[in-house]
This record gives C-alpha cells, sequence and structure tokens, in this order.
C-alpha cells in the first residue's frame, strides 16, 4: 500500500510535532506501507524528523507564481487529456498523488480558512481530480474571505474525509453542508522520548513570537506592542517566586525567530530580571528538545498553539495567550479556559496576577491534565484509525464476496 502525505509543514516545531505523531500512527498501523511526503514549502527545507527504508520525503517540490500557468493547464487537462501541463512541480505533485492508494492532507493550521493557502487547496483539489477521498488529517478547515477560494475549497471538502480539531470548523462546515469529525491535535499521540529532569532552579517556560507582521487578524488591530508592555509584570512574577526564565524557540530554518528572542531576553534583563536567571534554549533544535523542556518546567507561559499543546500532554500548568479559536478551544477541552487570555485584550489584564494564580494551584491543575491523556490520545488518532477501519470491512467484504462466489 502507498500512502501520500500532502501539504507537509515544517520549520515550526508544532508543525513537525504533529505531523511525526501521524506518521507514528501510520506506522504503527500499516508497518508495510510506504509513505510519500509531499511538503507544504516555499523554499527548500529539512524534512521532518521521520525517516525509515519505506519512507520518501519530496522536500524540494515547491509552487512559485510561475508554476500558475502549469496549474491551470494541469486542471483543463481534466476535460482535454492531451493537453501537456509540463514537467515542474504540478507534473511530479500530480504523479505522486495519482500513484498513490490514499491521500492524506497533512495536519495543519488553517489554510483552508483564513490563512487562504491557494497552493495548499490545489494540492487537495488534484487529489480528488485523481480519484482520491483525500483525508484531512484533523486540520483547522473553515472559510476564508475570498468567494472564489471558498467556491473551490467547498468543491473540494465535499469530496474528502474531513476530520477537525476545532469545534468551530465543524460548525462552519456544517454551513457548507458538510459532514465532518472532531478530534484533537495529533500531537496528543506522540511517544513519550522526552525525559524528566531535576532542575536545580525552577523556571517559567517563555513562548514567544509576534503577530503584526504576518498574521490576518493583526496586521490592522496589532497586538505585538501591548504583549511588550506586560514583560515587567512577568518579571514580578518570576522574582517574587524566585522562578527563572527559559525562552524556548518555536519556528525553526529559513523562519527563526532569533532577533525576537534576543529582544525579549534583553527586555526581560531591562525591566529587573538578573541575567544569569534568563536563558535562550539554543540547544532546542528539534521538537522533542521543545517538549522536553516544556515538560520539565514549572509553569508555561505560551504565546503559540503547540506550547499549550505540549503543556496539556505533559500535564504542566500554564496561561494561554491566546491568537487563535484552536488554543481557546484546547484551553476548553482540557479545562483550562479560565488560563486563557485574549491577546488583542492582553493590555486589560493582570498577567502577575494570573501567573501566580497558575502557580499557587498547579498540584491541583497538573492532577487535572493528566486525567486527561488517555481520552485525548484516542482522539488524536482519528484519521488514521478511520482508514485502518475503512480498510478491514473493505478486506472483509471482498474476503465474504469470495466465499460466497
Amino acid at each position: 500500500m502507498k500512502i501520500c502525505v500532502i501539504n507537509t509543514h515544517t520549520n515550526n516545531f508544532g508543525d513537525d510535532a504533529a505531523c511525526v505523531a501521524m506518521a507514528e500512527q501510520i506506522r504503527e498501523d500499516f508497518p508495510n506501507a510506504h509513505i510519500d511526503f509531499v511538503y507544504n514549502v516555499y523554499e527548500k527545507s529539512d524534512p521532518i524528523p521521520f525517516s525509515d527504508s519505506k519512507t520518501t520525503h519530496y522536500n524540494e517540490l515547491p509552487m512559485y507564481k510561475n508554476d500558475l500557468i502549469d496549474a491551470v493547464r494541469y486542471l483543463i487537462s481534466k476535460v482535454l487529456p492531451f493537453l501537456s501541463y509540463g514537467n515542474g512541480a504540478v507534473k511530479k505533485t500530480a504523479d505522486i498523488i495519482k500513484s498513490a492508494d490514499f491521500v492524506i492532507s497533512a495536519p495543519c493550521g488553517a489554510n483552508i480558512g483564513i490563512y487562504k493557502d491557494w497552493i495548499h487547496l490545489l494540492r487537495v483539489l488534484m487529489a480528488v481530480l485523481e480519484g482520491h477521498i483525500p483525508i484531512i488529517h484533523l486540520n483547522t478547515v473553515g472559510k476564508s474571505d475570498n468567494f472564489i477560494f471558498n467556491l473551490i475549497a467547498k468543491y473540494a471538502l465535499k469530496r474528502s474525509k474531513i476530520y477537525v480539531r476545532e469545534a468551530k470548523s465543524l460548525h462552519e462546515l456544517k454551513e457548507w453542508g458538510i459532514i465532518a469529525e472532531q478530534g484533537v491535535d495529533t500531537a496528543f499521540s506522540l511517544k513519550d522520548k522526552v525525559n524528566v529532569i531535576n532542575s536545580n532552579s525552577p523556571y517559567l517556560a517563555f513562548i514567544p513570537t509576534q503577530f503584526d507582521s504576518w498574521h490576518k487578524s493583526f496586521k490592522n488591530n496589532p497586538v505585538d506592542d501591548k504583549v511588550l508592555t506586560k514583560i515587567t509584570e512577568i518579571v514580578e512574577f518570576c522574582n517574587e517566586h524566585n522562578v527563572d526564565i527559559r525562552i524556548i524557540p518555536h519556528l525553526t530554518g529559513v523562519q527563526n525567530e532569533e532577533k525576537l528572542l534576543l529582544l525579549y531576553k534583553e527586555l526581560f534583563i531591562e525591566n529587573g530580571m538578573e541575567e544569569n536567571r534568563v536563558f535562550i534554549e539554543h540547544q532546542c533544535v528539534t521538537f522533542w528538545n521543545y517538549e522536553e523542556i516544556i515538560k520539565n518546567s514549572d509553569i508555561v507561559l505560551s504565546m503559540r498553539y503547540h506550547g499549550v499543546i505540549f503543556s496539556i500532554k505533559n500535564a504542566i500548568p500554564f496561561l494561554s495567550l491566546s491568537y487563535e479559536n484552536k488554543m481557546v478551544e484546547a484551553c476548553k477541552y482540557s479545562e483550562m479556559e479560565s488560563y486563557s487570555i485574549d491577546i488583542t485584550e492582553i493590555d486589560k489584564v493582570d498577567i502577575k496576577k494570573c501567573l501566580a494564580d497558575v502557580y499557587e494551584n498547579k498540584t491541583k491543575i497538573s492532577n487535572n491534565l493528566k486525567g486527561k491523556r488517555e481520552m485525548l490520545n484516542r482522539l488524536s488518532r482519528l484519521p488514521v484509525q478511520g482508514l485502518k477501519l475503512k480498510l478491514l470491512t473493505q478486506n472483509k467484504n471482498e474476503t465474504s464476496g469470495e466465499i460466497k462466489h
């Protein structure tokens, strides 16, 4: 059996974690399957850290604007089969999809939705046009602000098997007349490969980012400066509770945020944190390092979705500075809703008080999160389990047919 995973994301520890978790599930349930990963990148990136003799990574097939003509010709060729559409990224991607028995669209954010990722959508459409029922693997899915994009998305999604990680996605798809199933983030199924390390000093794991330059919601409603005004409150909490700060990178490769990490370190020190108590985790080079730093922390302050996911997975008390619904919902199903702060309202919130509340209730919070592990692990496996059930049923029907014949 051959499984093609399209729209694989990388350069981001969260996306790496979710994609590797999915790959582990596939290999566990289909040990002999060949897996082809086709990447959703715009320039060459290292593949996700999953490899074996039955896995191929196609991380050198980015699609650019100059591939648009080939893409249009490919779509026309579905009506006029004699039409050539070149031998570039579109042709090579189509050939990989054609050769697959099943196509899965990898876990990711709102690419079909507010991010309006045309190339991502094109790959899903290609899978449909090649006769597959693509499996949308626990993504955030919804409407964009573009009528044409939504029209194509609706066409492709109605011909897909969809698993989403948010109730909001479920409701938006229902408005389109599309049925989906809801699970949780794929990273909850990751095998436990990280260690518990006894630290000499308790620490707050801080996962920052910036939004104003790229996120659709904040280009006209900036939030980055609002977050920076809370530096003093974070420092005051850490000093009063004798907690160090460890700043964790989230984006990697060409998207790394080194300048931002240095900025936060400097601001923490300027606002009263001793220099020898603020660290940038430069040794964090894989998502396993990322998870390990979170797992060994005493409290997490995250501006990133997977910082929240790994906190829940490892039963670490956290405060979420939520920039999208996906973070809000993760806090809801982990019963941490009161520890989710709308990042657009952060200037109105006493962060010091919120952190103190989490810290003082950390044992209770940790025990609550531990009780959810098994359920979240099961829900993160729905797409691959669904595929396994489909094949078992299909094989049973074929065998029954042979006996009757």
